[in-house]
């Protein structure tokens, strides 16, 4: 009779097990993959880490499952009429997807599981998972029931710890997850798209639902990706992966910032750190296309005065450092982050002030700057010194664009080059 049972089993399971859940031993009934076992007695926690390798080697959701411990806590939590339980389960070595068949019965005062895996004939079923996903690449994998909202993961990955719990009511653990694990910067955002309602409508829209967002794992800072498709066209479940991209983002990252160094470099004068002459027109062109408000614009065309004596007697390395200080005043002189400081080439210098309220605005920057210049000392031990000529241009007043107002800007700069040094022209 035994021989006639284990012939059974071998043709209807891949493997069949009892397990005392509370001496934590297990007689293997019958094991198609290891048949020298069948009729032996294990320690089950044991057995579930090596022995059960084989037909779960990257599955470490399923060996906790399984423990003693668990499948207790799973009978205590159970209905009192329900005794048994079915589970889907992906073993990605091989694309299989098992079933996992637990009955539970009470004999001679021990609490007994009886465990048995067979493989899943439902071809639709493994030809959706395995070509939606990837397992190996995958955190944690789990099925939705959209409408008892509950969910149960199939697969997590013992590497890592920014995970739901293994099952439970979908979207007040989703709350907590985000709560636990995702950084403050994403995780309003997170809830929001997680929600069920808001994943049924872009999954009904599109053919796929993806979240990127960042967690912290292990105290380090990981960028995830979130897939949510529908499992068939039953359209009752969803099918939910995670994944890591930090490698993929760091990379994006790095190249967003090395084009930004590149376009800074483009637009900025080395020496000084200013918007260069480019620079400067592009970001003008852009502000005058995109129409003014009733505030002004003032452009200050700023020229040194004395400055080629300073780089001819003391040298072009005072020189450059007469340079960096100007443009440091300059910088000074801006009062928010729409005002402009730009260096044009030798010493002529450019400031944008923006939205400004009233003509008395401009004259007293320009003031300030003219100030700050004279305080400049180019050398302690020389009697040369520096100051700079100033010719103020309103956008109000040009009526032909950016050229003009900068010509205008400049032709001003002559005039007051005209009355003396340390001069502003406003007209």
């Amino acid at each position: 009779m035994a021989n006639e049972v284990s012939y059974l089993l071998d043709k209807l399971a891949i493997a069949a097990f009892k397990v005392d859940l509370d001496t934590d031993r297990v007689t293997v009934l019958s094991n198609r993959l290891r048949t020298f076992e069948n009729g032996l007695n294990f320690k089950w926690s044991n057995y579930t880490l090596n022995c059960l390798n084989g037909l779960f080697a990257d599955n470490p959701t399923v060996r906790r499952r399984i423990r003693s411990e668990n499948l207790k806590q799973m009978l205590l939590s159970s209905r009192l009429d329900q005794k048994v339980f079915t589970e889907e389960l992906v073993h990605s070595s091989n694309n299989q997807v098992l079933i996992l068949n637990i009955v539970f019965e009470r004999s001679l005062g021990h609490t007994c599981a009886y465990l048995t895996l067979k493989e899943d004939n439902n071809q639709n079923l493994l030809h959706s998972i395995v070509n939606t996903f990837v397992f190996t690449n995958c955190d944690y994998f789990i099925t939705v029931n959209i409408k008892e909202n509950s969910y149960h993961t199939i697969y997590a990955s013992e590497h890592c710890t920014a995970l739901p719990p293994f099952d439970g009511s979908y979207s007040p653990d989703m709350e907590i997850y985000a709560d636990n694990f995702v950084v403050p910067e994403d995780r309003a955002y997170v809830k929001e798209r997680m929600k069920l309602a808001r994943a049924v409508k872009e999954l009904d829209e599109n053919n796929g639902f993806d979240i990127y967002f960042g967690v912290m794992e292990n105290g380090l800072y990981r960028r995830k990706k979130l897939e949510l498709r529908y499992f068939d066209d039953s359209k009752k479940e969803l099918l939910l992966s995670r994944s890591d991209v930090t490698e993929a983002y760091n990379q994006e990252r790095l190249r967003v910032q090395r084009l930004q160094e590149m376009l800074k470099s483009a637009y900025t004068d080395a020496l000084t750190d200013l918007l260069n002459r480019q620079g400067l027109i592009e970001e003008l062109k852009a502000r005058l296309e995109s129409g003014r408000n009733s505030c002004d614009l003032a452009l200050l065309f700023i020229d040194l005065d004395s400055f080629k004596p300073i780089n001819d007697n003391l040298g072009h390395p005072i020189g450059d450092v007469v340079l960096k200080k100007a443009g440091e005043v300059l910088k000074s002189a801006l009062r928010t982050s729409a005002d402009l400081a730009s260096r044009q080439g030798g010493d002529e210098f450019i400031v944008v002030l923006d939205n400004l309220n009233t003509r008395e605005d401009a004259l007293q920057a320009a003031q300030s700057i003219i100030t700050g210049i004279e305080e400049i000392v180019p050398d302690e031990r020389s009697a040369l010194r520096i100051s700079c000529s100033i010719g103020i241009a309103f956008l109000s007043e040009s009526a032909g664009g950016l050229n003009e107002l900068i010509a205008l800007a400049d032709e001003r700069v002559y005039k007051a080059k005209a009355q003396g040094k340390g001069r502003i022209a406003d007209q």
